[in-house]
């Protein structure tokens, strides 16, 4: 049998041949996941003392910026991401709490919600088109009357009307409607109360101190994460879908629902639950350890030799996104996010620092945020 010289391929072409094979396990599945690819941005608002001093900082997939701090120090306690614009809300100091004046700053450039005359503090910040809503609460430093309040564009809505000690410490819009929860009563006998447009809605009466910390809004079912006193005076970490209440730990040891978010069917809480530390089978102290619930079941964040706090969370896909601190080897409180319960810290670990809060957005291959 003869052979057909022209049908034997040279080796070039065996080595094109060769390499276009190569290729196709390589860079090929590269350009796929190039196309596919969402970029994930994962923003975070933390505090950190220097020089006794508490400065306001946010990351940005772990670039960190500066916000102005004045001389006294500063504090955050809510991001919101709108487009490319980041929005944090907070306090400045002024040489006493007394004079802390409520604040936000959008892109670094901070506005004051008040004027230092009574102490004010923002809590939360929501922005819903070219509006921008910041919950809180301000004292009449001349009374002591205390105001849950939100502001629009600056301009103070009061929700109480002061006879009451009162705070609002979160806040959603949705279809329009403002939504903010908080407490109002008094002091260790709060009552965890939400506003919808300004109307109240109770959601535990005067027998039981209760607080509501966060609020989230999904289609028509409103939730609220909080806390509520047993007949032990011991705090269970609880949340409220429409009104009615629902238990997240069974009230053995102090808990605190600090933050709530809604993905689909799924009811994401973070919080913390206190643990006993024994000597010789002796509780010789408690420790809150930092946690969060997914319809319920529990997954622990911090370990269980150092103190940590669960403070925001966040659901993008199938990530859990928690912001808050954890005591360090060298006992130093250190601020840290946890991604699928996997720690990233913030903090240098030398000086005392907390993250307060967390947001995440995707963008697609074009810089376009989806």
């Amino acid at each position: 049998m003869t052979r057909n010289i022209n049908k034997i391929p040279s080796i070039k072409t065996i080595n094109t041949k060769i390499l276009l094979f190569i290729l196709s396990f390589t860079i090929l599945p590269f350009l796929i996941a190039s196309c596919n690819n969402n970029s994930t941005n994962v923003y975070v608002t933390y505090d950190q003392m220097k020089n006794d001093v508490w400065t306001a900082h946010y990351s940005k997939n772990n670039l960190h910026f500066n916000l102005p701090t004045g001389a006294y120090g500063s504090e955050t306690s809510s991001i919101f991401v709108s487009g490319s614009d980041v929005f944090v809300a907070g306090i400045e100091l002024t040489g006493s709490f007394k004079n802390a004046i409520a604040k936000y700053w959008e892109n670094g450039v901070s506005f004051n919600l008040t004027d230092g005359t009574n102490t004010a503090v923002a809590t939360s910040i929501y922005v819903s088109g070219q509006d921008v809503y910041v919950a809180g609460w301000e004292t009449d430093n001349s009374t002591g009357t205390v105001v849950a309040k939100y502001w629009k564009n600056g301009s103070a809505v009061n929700l109480t009307d002061g006879s009451h000690y009162a705070m609002a410490n979160s806040i959603f819009i949705a279809d329009s409607d403002v939504y903010v929860a908080g407490q109002e009563g008094e002091i260790n006998n709060y009552i965890a109360t939400y506003w919808k447009n300004g109307e109240a809605i109770k959601l535990s009466d005067s027998t039981k101190h209760a607080k509501a910390n966060s609020i989230f809004v999904s289609g028509a079912d409103v939730y609220v994460a909080g806390n509520e006193w047993n007949e032990e005076n011991t705090d269970i970490a609880k949340y409220w879908k429409n009104g009615v209440s629902i238990d997240l730990t069974d009230g053995t040891n102090t808990a605190v629902a600090t933050s709530i978010y809604v993905s689909g069917q799924d009811v994401y809480v973070a919080g913390y639950e206190q643990k006993a530390i024994y000597d010789k089978g002796i509780p010789i102290e408690w420790i809150g350890i930092a946690r969060y619930w997914k319809n319920g079941a529990v997954t622990k964040l911090g370990d269980d030799i150092h103190e940590s706090g669960a403070l925001s969370i966040f659901v993008s896909g199938t990530d859990v996104y928690v912001a808050g601190w954890e005591i360090n080897n060298k006992d130093v409180q250190t601020a840290k996010y946890w991604k699928n319960g996997i720690a990233v810290n913030l903090g240098n670990g030398k000086e005392r620092s907390l993250a307060s809060s967390i947001f995440v957005n995707k963008e697609n291959n074009d810089g376009n945020l989806k």
